[in-house]
């Protein structure tokens, strides 16, 4: 698994899991009625809908 925390300038980038296929975990910490978010991730785009700005961590389970 591949985990990503949020950069000096509070962003994650897509770059940090482009390339990789499989399920994209966000943690959000500033929600609440849910605790982050988890879609399919193709190696450039998500699923559904990516949360990359308001989460404060990223996982990327890699399927191959």
């Amino acid at each position: 698994m591949l985990v990503r925390k949020r950069n000096e300038q509070a962003k994650f980038f897509t770059s940090d899991f482009k390339g990789l296929n499989g399920i994209l975990i966000f943690i959000v910490d500033s929600w609440s009625d849910a605790s982050g978010h988890a879609t399919l991730w193709n190696g450039s785009l998500c699923s559904d809908h990516c949360y990359f700005p308001q989460a404060s961590k990223a996982a990327l389970w890699v399927l191959k």
